[in-house]
């Protein structure tokens, strides 16, 4: 292939780059629709340029295909909303609203990107740290709040501790494989035997991951970061992040290390067993929504873990379905979150008091959310921790089954908890959302969105299966 044909396949990535810095020149005023352009010049050049099969470019570093854009597309699209909802807050708009806030959130995208393609060690590395590099700056961008610039340090020393691990397992395994091609590295462990040198190098790798999924025991810096932030940068960590995060893992155990399926799935259900005990539990004793969400987060991490230690395609495929969702889900709450945020502060679970008898819509949606987040039928979200039982049960691993739903039982409590405080409770003086109309009509839809999955669920799991199969030898 010609380094013209590789330069075309690449458009997608050059257009953000270029874009990224266009944003951070520009004037102030020309930053938000600029950023729009963008991302959708990146969508236009994903769907101009689509391969019709898997292809390797620039010299087996990246991999382009139909299935994978598919998601890349959905990154720029929850980038588009969380952005759209970050434009209602009030503080600090000078900061939050400006060039280097958009400029970030691009750059993060070409992260996403890059991982998502990755089938070099090394490029996926590079992705990841773009990723990680944006949201340093992105959280400690309100610089007169000192929770922002605290958790802000601790994502950054945390984070470069698992860099240290991700690289020490990599340097491991290269020293044992011969290479950092992620496809060269499959064939070679099929023909070696496990030795201690290479569980190791896995060991780091998981670790490493782990701390930038904020999976338990490497959560710790996860609550600080959500509850620390502004809203808008916990808004964007939250929702499309998550999907890079598990296409990255899904490239690298799903299809290089997956002749070591036996060893890492017993360590991901260590991981995902603890994600979910720690993550409902302590959710219980949250006053505050956004420590919260967090330890929700922890929890539908562990539940990403539970589908992957199945170690089956069907295991991926719904692992990804339960990302897809988990991501709408997120970026609903944060918006609803912003939209409560807009005129006067919302920041405990008591604030959602009263809520249905002032704004009764809204209510509704926030049901919806809280709904999907818990797993209740007539949502997405229990289609999302259905099909991650139906394959660990596939897998002949049932008591972890039982586990997960026991605990999504007792992790429904703290969903369930706003819902009674929004129609059974009344306050003085309720919530006073802001009165946005573009803002308010996204948050509905995308709250609608979960509804309308579980009624048609079919396609968006066939096209999860199919993305799935893409990093699972093939299938």
């Amino acid at each position: 292939m010609s380094v013209a044909q590789e330069m075309i396949l690449m458009l997608p990535e050059i257009v953000l780059v270029v874009g990224a810095c266009f944003i951070l020149l520009c004037p102030r005023s020309l930053a938000w629709p600029l950023t729009m352009l963008t991302l959708a010049a990146a969508v236009g050049a994903m769907l101009a340029t689509a391969p019709d099969a898997p292809v390797l470019l620039m010299s087996g570093m990246f991999e382009r295909s139909a299935e994978v854009d598919v998601l890349r597309i959905l990154i720029c699209v929850l980038t588009v909303l969380v952005l759209r909802y970050a434009r209602g807050y009030p503080v600090s708009p000078d900061r939050l609203q400006s060039n280097e806030f958009y400029t970030l959130a691009t750059f993060g995208c070409v992260g996403m990107f890059l991982i998502s393609g990755a089938e070099h060690l090394v490029a996926l590395y590079m992705g990841l740290e773009i990723l990680a590099l944006s949201l340093y700056p992105m959280i400690a961008m309100v610089r007169d709040d000192g929770r922002a610039g605290e958790a802000a340090l601790k994502y950054f020393v945390l984070g470069a501790l698992a860099s240290g691990f991700l690289l020490y397992g990599m340097s491991l395994t290269y020293t044992v494989t011969g290479t950092l091609h992620i496809g060269e590295l499959a064939t070679q462990l099929a023909q070696l035997e496990t030795g201690r040198v290479l569980l190791l190098g896995m060991v780091f790798m998981l670790a490493g991951l782990a701390f930038k999924l904020g999976a338990t025991p490497f959560h710790m810096w996860l609550p600080d970061v959500y509850d620390g932030s502004s809203l808008p940068a916990a808004t964007y960590l939250s929702a499309a992040p998550k999907i890079a995060g598990l296409l990255l893992l899904l490239r690298l155990f799903g299809d290089g290390l997956m002749s070591l399926a036996a060893d890492w799935t017993t360590l991901m259900m260590a991981l995902a067993v603890l994600s979910l005990l720690l993550g409902n539990l302590v959710a219980i004793a949250q006053t505050r929504i956004r420590r919260m969400l967090a330890y929700s987060a922890i929890a539908h991490t562990g539940f990403v873990f539970l589908a992957l230690c199945a170690g089956t395609p069907k295991g991926m495929g719904s692992a990804v379905f339960y990302t897809l969702v988990y991501a709408l889900m997120a970026a609903g709450s944060f918006g609803m979150l912003l939209l409560l945020n807009a005129r006067t502060a919302a920041e405990d679970i008591d604030d959602f008091k009263g809520l249905n008898h002032s704004h009764p819509w809204l209510a509704v949606m926030v049901l919806i959310l809280m709904f999907s987040m818990a797993g209740v039928p007539l949502t997405a979200g229990f289609y999302a921790k259905l099909y991650v039982l139906q394959a660990v049960v596939d897998a002949g691993l049932w008591p972890l089954a039982v586990v997960a739903v026991l605990l999504t039982v007792v992790g429904a409590y703290y969903y369930l908890r706003i819902v009674w405080y929004m129609y059974f409770e009344e306050v003085d003086r309720p919530a006073e959302p802001g009165q946005d109309p573009a803002h308010v009509f996204l948050v509905s839809a995308n709250a609608l969105v979960l509804v309308f999955i579980f009624a048609v669920p079919q396609p968006w799991l066939e096209m999860s299966q199919r993305v799935a199969g893409v990093f699972v030898g093939g299938q």
